[in-house]
């Protein structure tokens, strides 16, 4: 039985009794809290809002199996559910797949996080580096990409619609681009930062980007529709995406330059598989680099997300200071993601939706209650 009909029918039964309960002046039955409950009425308010189209919510409470709930329209108008192996595009959610191969290719020594990202650079790319008042250089590390400490700007300003941005305009904007502040200074979140650091990572590892994630992780944790790439049958589980109401403009391919920023599509069933990874509840050969993942690294200066980790997002979560939740979230084209986890718990959520309105805090509602 789905989760779905399951809550229903709970729900339903808790409100036969309450109804009859006062037709007969007895004392009003409560109705009974569960998470399934909950879900179902915080989905339910999302959905209220005509803009948004359908969402998807994976929980793991306390070192359980995954739970899923699916809610909405893959499309607007033709009735169908999404469910647990609808295609969503991740946006910047990928960051922390760039991040795991970082991690990976750090850890076996093909590169170091505290090098220069200079060194694993082809000779006619120059990146930018600042001098500081002792007329020391402060070069860009791959800990400063990763961590959006690398200065560079957000966005580079010779980018062009997707898929046309290339490597090579990418090249041409760093050897230009004069730096504003000093590497390692300040929080300045950079999706050109890590679509570079996901083109480093390929021609240090010697092998595309797609290649890159498949044969390190995606094969190794079964997570069989997720990539940068998909086939004409999961083209046709991709859900449709909305922006304030209206269904978007979808292109299908992300630019070179930016598969490392995030490229990535998956489902809910293979992105809980990779939740499940980093609360460490899966058996692998990976599971050693998840310190270098989470470990805090950088103070922000925000009080909303306090800290950076690899590629994850790092907040106080119980008290000040604490650093127990670890985070993303990610917006394209209509699409938005949530993932958090407090690793203590073994308790996190995963949502998916297909409508531009933001999910994060949705996610972070529905991981309070689970640790409550």
């Amino acid at each position: 039985m789905s989760n779905f009909i399951r809550l229903n029918i709970t729900f339903s039964l808790f409100l036969f009794l309450n109804l009859n309960a006062q037709d007969n002046n007895s004392t009003v039955l409560p109705i009974e809290f569960t998470i399934d409950n909950y879900i179902d009425s915080i989905a339910t308010v999302y959905l209220k809002n005509p803009h948004n189209a359908g969402i998807v919510i994976g929980v793991i409470n306390n070192g359980s199996e995954p739970q899923y709930y699916c809610y909405g329209e893959v499309k607007k108008g033709i009735g169908v559910r999404p469910d647990e192996n609808t295609i969503f595009k991740l946006g910047s959610i990928g960051k922390t797949f760039t991040a795991l191969i970082l991690a990976y290719l750090n850890g076996n020594g093909t590169i170091n996080l505290y090098n220069p990202a200079q060194n694993y650079l082809p000779n006619n790319v120059t990146l930018p580096v600042w001098k500081n008042k002792q007329s020391l250089n402060r070069y860009i590390t791959l800990e400063d990409l990763a961590t959006h400490f690398s200065s560079l700007p957000r966005t580079p300003s010779n980018r062009v619609k997707p898929p046309g941005y290339t490597v090579e305009l990418m090249y041409d904007f760093l050897n230009k681009y004069k730096l504003k502040f000093e590497p390692g200074s300040k929080f300045l979140y950079s999706n050109l930062a890590f679509g570079l650091l996901g083109n480093i990572l390929s021609i240090a590892g010697k092998d595309t980007y797609i290649n890159l994630e498949k044969k390190l992780f995606l094969n190794k944790f079964n997570m069989i529709n997720t990539g940068t790439e998909l086939n004409t049958v999961q083209i046709n589980r991709l859900a449709y995406s909305y922006s304030k109401g209206r269904e978007s403009q979808f292109n299908l391919p992300t630019s070179p330059a930016f598969l490392g920023a995030g490229g990535n599509f998956s489902s809910l069933a293979d992105m809980m598989i990779y939740l499940k990874y980093n609360l460490g509840m899966l058996e692998t050969d990976l599971n050693n680099l998840l310190d270098t993942l989470h470990r805090p690294r950088k103070n922000t200066g925000l009080k909303f997300l306090k800290y950076m980790g690899l590629g994850w997002q790092i907040s106080d979560f119980y008290k000040p200071d604490d650093a127990s939740l670890i985070w993303k979230d990610g917006a394209t084209n209509g699409f938005s993601i949530y993932i958090g986890f407090v690793k203590n718990t073994k308790s996190g959520v995963l949502i998916l939706s297909n409508s531009s309105s933001n999910v994060s805090n949705t996610g972070l509602k529905i991981l309070r209650k689970l640790i409550n």
